[in-house]
């Protein structure tokens, strides 16, 4: 019995112990935030472009082409990306990358859909590189807190908490991108994350 109760008590130490360094919280707020809008995005934006702007299946076919060989060279580059340029620059460029790709969707049009190719290869830098960068951050900080005492559990501990974080805001971007949806206010889902999400990725 103590052992169990031992058992029990160790996740919830574990995520007492992360959520005293307080250097984590910020990225865990980024986390939650590009979660939003990542599901905000990918989750509508295909349907939009054909049932809103009459494009081809085609061309989403196309486009997703095009986002999924971007993700290959972020992906095989990501640790020589952040040793030369760090973490906060690279979230910086994430954030900089979210806001030209919701632009691009902004002005888009009937006649300008096609601009969905030079959007979709944002998403690696709005997804691979997320990624990548929060995971080596995340590691980086619990391996300085714990100073090699405990760093593989706390580490697994806190990336449960990270993948959590970006759940909750991918959950949130599905249910208000949805609502936006079926309200016939696609657009709106651009403007809003643009305006309102990210600000705070930024900041």
């Amino acid at each position: 019995a103590p052992d169990a109760q031992g058992a029990r008590r160790a996740p919830l130490a574990a995520l007492r112990e992360l959520a005293a360094i307080a250097a984590l919280w910020p990225f865990l707020l980024f986390a939650l935030v590009a979660g939003y809008a990542f599901a905000a995005i990918n989750g509508y934006v295909y349907l939009w472009l054909v049932d809103g702007l009459g494009g081809s299946y085609a061309l989403v076919g196309a486009a997703s082409l095009v986002l999924t060989l971007s993700e290959v060279p972020i992906l095989l580059r990501s640790r020589d990306l952040l040793e030369r340029h760090g973490v906060a620059r690279a979230l910086w460029l994430t954030s900089a990358a979210y806001a030209a790709r919701l632009g691009i969707y902004c002005v888009m049009t009937t006649r300008t859909r096609w601009l969905i190719l030079v959007s979709e290869p944002l998403h690696a830098l709005t997804f691979s590189l997320t990624n990548v960068a929060l995971g080596a951050h995340l590691k980086r900080v619990v391996d300085e807190e714990r100073g090699g005492r405990g760093a593989a559990a706390a580490g697994a501990a806190a990336s449960g908490v990270l993948f959590a974080c970006a759940s909750l805001g991918r959950a949130a971007g599905f249910l208000i991108g949805g609502e936006l949806y079926t309200r016939d206010c696609a657009r709106a889902i651009w403007v809003g994350t643009l305006e309102v999400a990210v600000p705070v990725l930024v900041a």
